[in-house]
């Protein structure tokens, strides 16, 4: 049974069944049907396969559209706001929850709070020892934040330059100059003066004041030097022994910045002293009495300060001339007592062909190098002159 009040009509079905199909054909365009659980409503027009037809779609407020009969579309009404990305944004939002404006913002992103009174760091805890108590009034709480959170880090001390002066051949010493090298390398005879250094320290304010040591060799010499100044100057300079020796100088702070003191150490700077060896031509055959001109006029391929070490040189016209005798001239300390037999070179070769037996070797003889100093050479000569070619490449081992 179907009841129709006003626009709304009520299907009473007696005895219903499970999956009832109710159908109204032709129904008004302001029909209701109301459906009790179970059942369903078919609502159509005759030959239309019972489908319906939406008759007007209009776009509400913040669509695009307008009045839709038949088809069309309808999307987002632009806004104001330009598109893209807005730092510390002030933005504006409808009661429909769209950004109606939009504006960057100015600032930090925020105030940042200083304190308005001084703190004291009372906690021993060493998280804190780096940091620096009172902390005064009127500071910013993101600097303290900051200092809080930072792992202290120690000061660094750096020795630039040494202060030195170098014997002239006369005997005398000129006014030192800086010297940045880290290797200060003079011939055995020649000697050296320190007088003083130069600095830099990355944080004077964590040194304590005048910590600043100055050292030789692992052992202090003199302490006490500012650590702000640049230079030290010491009370009394340090006149390096002419020798075969190596001395190491470097500098030293106390740290007290942190939980503790703690000892920083510079680089090093090295003064050494090292032996001529001498490798050339000469016409003569060195003998007690001209064993001091073959050395001081030796037309030389190699003249280094150096350790025992190989040597590679080059031969030129002079050690293939055949009026020249080829010399090594090395100090006799290089050499040692084989089998009861002292042995100086101990090997030469001619690129890769061994020509040692070309030489014999004569000495020693006490040499006066040019610093006045008196030192034992040999002389390892060649038993025919105009012995290597020009460009011959030579091998020396001691």
């Amino acid at each position: 049974m179907a009841v129709i009040v006003e626009d709304t009509i009520e299907i009473v079905v007696s005895n219903p069944q499970l999956n009832n199909t109710v159908t109204v054909t032709n129904p008004a365009s302001k029909n209701t049907i109301n459906v009790s659980q179970g059942y369903t409503a078919s609502v159509g027009i005759p030959g239309q396969g019972g489908s319906g037809t939406v008759t007007q779609i209009i776009a509400a407020d913040g669509l695009t559209g307008g009045v839709i009969t038949t088809s069309g579309t309808i999307g987002l009404e632009d806004t104001d706001v330009d598109p893209g990305s807005y730092t510390l944004a002030n933005i504006t939002v409808d009661s429909k929850g769209r950004i109606t404006s939009a504006s960057n913002g100015s600032g930090t992103g925020g105030t940042d709070v200083t304190t308005d009174q001084v703190i004291n760091i009372t906690n021993n805890d060493a998280a804190f020892s780096h940091m620096t108590t009172p902390i005064a009034s009127g500071t910013s709480l993101q600097s303290i934040l900051i200092d809080m959170l930072q792992k202290y880090t120690l000061s660094t001390i750096s020795l630039n330059a040494l202060n030195v002066s170098f014997e002239d051949e006369n005997g005398s010493y000129p006014d030192p100059s800086l010297n940045a090298s880290n290797i200060i390398t003079r011939e055995v005879g020649g000697g050296v003066r320190v007088f003083g250094f130069q600095q830099s320290l990355s944080d004077d304010t964590s040194v304590q004041d005048n910590s600043v040591s100055f050292f030789q060799n692992g052992t202090l010499v003199e302490g006490g030097f500012s650590d702000v100044a640049a230079f030290g100057t010491l009370s009394q300079f340090i006149d390096l022994s002419p020798g075969v020796s190596t001395n190491v100088f470097n500098l030293t702070a106390i740290d007290d910045g942190g939980e503790s003191n703690e000892t920083i150490s510079s680089n090093n700077k090295t003064i050494r002293f090292r032996f001529k060896v001498k490798v050339g031509a000469s016409p003569l055959e060195v003998s007690d009495s001209n064993f001091q001109s073959v050395y001081d006029n030796l037309s030389t391929i190699h003249d280094e300060l150096q350790l025992e070490t190989t040597i590679f040189t080059t031969c030129n016209p002079d050690t293939n001339n055949a009026s020249n005798f080829t010399y090594i001239v090395y100090p006799t300390s290089f050499g040692s007592v084989i089998n009861g037999q002292y042995v100086g070179v101990t090997e030469v070769l001619q690129g890769a062909q061994p020509v040692t037996g070309a030489f014999t070797d004569h000495g020693p003889f006490v040499v006066t190098n040019s610093f006045g100093a008196q030192i034992e050479y040999n002389f390892f000569r060649t038993n025919d002159p105009g012995a290597f070619a020009d460009g011959v490449v030579l091998t020396i081992n001691f």
